[in-house]
């Protein structure tokens, strides 16, 4: 499997449309200290080096899907296979490149941030360990998007179809993620001035800054439930990484490692049956 990983990373290192989409990671990533600097130069470089785990993985999955595709369509997949190497080879050798792909990117990312926002923002103002949960928390939300797109296009036999698909599910699970963040951050007491469907009336009585329950504030049931899919999908733990909230980091690690594992398992079981010809 070694040769076949080796073929995969020089293939890739040919490939223009990796190295455009690396290039727009390490653009991307210099833009995103530049801008900070410009709108908000009080804060540090921490509070945007991890934004790779939002844009990396919305073109890294489709890129993923498209790369695999063609290597279905160009038969290279039923050739290796021909030539004597076994479909667990093929198939675990694909994933380890698609993952070192997204990961090169993610990690280009950041150090493009780092070195320009250096002059600009200053150095990062967390510790090295928490530096390293972040980052390895958003690193794993995008090898989880980007091993998914894998495991769908090497289980169809369409090449443009989980190109798709795998947009749609990457952007669906960030703005989820958000979602879910935004309704645990609900204030469980509003004032009435904060209402803004409170409609002015002159027969009403004046009720100043009074607190009133909130009607979004989630009850202990669903705030549970909210917490475990906050952790448990890679959306959540890519807007967690962002927002440099990390509360239960065993758990969405866990939970990442699971997404990295399961799907994985079970797309080598319909690889195996797949009819590549």
């Amino acid at each position: 499997m070694q040769k076949l990983i080796s073929a995969g990373v020089y293939r890739l290192s040919r490939n223009m449309a990796f190295w455009f989409f690396a290039a727009f990671s390490a653009i991307c990533g210099a833009l995103s200290a530049i801008s900070t600097y410009i709108n908000q130069p009080e804060m540090g470089q921490e509070y945007t080096i991890f934004g790779f785990s939002f844009f990396i993985p919305m073109f890294a999955a489709p890129f993923t899907a498209i790369i695999l595709g063609t290597e279905f369509s160009d038969k290279t997949v039923r050739n290796k296979i021909i030539v004597g190497h076994t479909r667990a080879e093929v198939y675990f050798a694909y994933m380890t490149v698609s993952a070192l792909a997204s990961a090169a990117m993610c990690i280009l990312s950041a150090a493009v941030h780092f070195v320009v926002g250096l002059p600009l923002l200053g150095a990062l103002r967390i510790s090295f360990a928490e530096f390293a949960l972040l980052f390895s928390v958003g690193i794993l939300s995008t090898l989880t998007m980007t091993v998914l797109a894998a495991v769908i296009t090497l289980c169809t036999q369409s090449k443009a179809l989980p190109a798709a698909v795998c947009a749609a599910a990457v952007i669906a699970m960030i703005v989820s993620g958000a979602e879910i963040e935004l309704k645990l951050k609900e204030s469980e007491y509003l004032s009435v001035s904060d209402l803004e469907f409170v409609e002015i009336n002159e027969n009403l009585p004046d009720l100043g800054d009074r607190l009133i329950p909130n009607p979004e504030y989630p009850t202990p049931e669903e705030r549970k439930a909210l917490e475990f899919l906050y952790d448990f999908l890679p959306g959540g733990a890519a807007v967690q990484s962002v927002w440099l909230e990390v509360e239960r980091p065993l758990r969405v690690i866990g939970f990442e490692a699971l997404w990295l594992a399961v799907p994985t398992a079970a797309g080598y079981i319909v690889f195996r049956r797949r009819n590549l010809k």
